[in-house]
């Protein structure tokens, strides 16, 4: 693929069927692949890899803090809110793992980092000095760089997060009702926005000045249940906690879930969304 991009001066392997055409694409792509494979040793030596630490005791499990399959141990995972580390963080969580053995730190796709291989003890320890960041789905909301570092954004994704929990939070609604958002500055997905159970896009709208957003429902990746979002009209960005805080007040009227009401209430959802989508 590199030597395809290579060729032809993209920047991303999305902008090449695009200009060459699917069967074009294939076509050169199956032509670089055969001579890689013709030039260089492609076999793949694969070795299971065991985990000799034994673990120590149980502990309590919660939405961060998992058992792993490996009896007696665990895993901490640490997202801050919105993804954005801080490096007084990452120091605070190195000093205190240094001193334990074989654990380690593996990134996770929705800004987090994952501390695995934990006794019960230093689970306990690990998750107490994280604490501060996503407690809750809707705290895992994921979000891109937005318009404030990267040039392709419409809008300022963690302001308008920020506003969104600022709202929830006035209105003194339990967080655990609401879904995780994915809001994407643009259409490239950076936020996997299209499969998201509810997400929000920034565009560029024909009828208003101010920024919007575009709605998108109803996704899941789950494995089983996996589907694209479907997506509503724009929304001005500014009435986006709004929407967010008339949507938590039927949740909790309601005592369920986002992911749970939403199945059996669509036609109620879609009303909600014709309050808030004039364009």
């Amino acid at each position: 693929m590199m030597d395809v991009l290579a060729e032809y001066s993209y920047t991303k392997a999305r902008y090449i069927p695009t200009y060459l055409g699917d069967n074009e694409f294939l076509e050169i792509f199956e032509k670089k692949l055969k001579s890689v494979m013709e030039q260089k040793d492609l076999d793949l030596t694969l070795t299971a890899r065991s985990i000799p630490k034994k673990g120590n005791g149980e502990t309590q499990e919660n939405f961060r803090l998992k058992k792993q399959k490996q009896k007696g141990l665990y895993y901490v995972k640490y997202m801050p809110v919105g993804g954005f580390f801080e490096p007084e963080m990452l120091k605070k969580i190195y000093m205190n793992i240094v001193t334990m053995k074989l654990v380690e730190l593996r990134l996770s796709t929705d800004g987090g980092v994952y501390i695995a291989n934990l006794t019960a003890k230093e689970a306990e320890t690990i998750y107490e000095i994280t604490k501060g960041g996503a407690e809750n789905l809707f705290e895992a909301s994921i979000i891109c760089a937005g318009n404030q570092h990267c040039r392709d954004g419409l809008i300022n994704t963690q302001n308008l997060l920020d506003d969104c929990m600022q709202r929830i939070r006035k209105m003194g609604i339990d967080e655990n009702l609401l879904p995780k958002l994915h809001i994407s500055g643009c259409a490239a997905s950076c936020s996997a926005q299209q499969i998201a159970s509810l997400g929000f896009q920034g565009i560029h709208s024909t009828f208003t000045a101010t920024p919007c957003v575009s709605i998108y429902y109803n996704g899941s990746k789950q494995l089983g249940t996996e589907r694209l979002a479907k997506v509503a009209h724009s929304i001005p960005v500014d009435k986006v906690p709004d929407f967010l805080a008339d949507l938590a007040d039927v949740l909790h009227r309601e005592n369920l879930c986002y992911d749970e009401w939403i199945e059996g209430h669509m036609n109620q959802f879609i009303t909600l969304l014709d309050k808030y989508c004039p364009y």
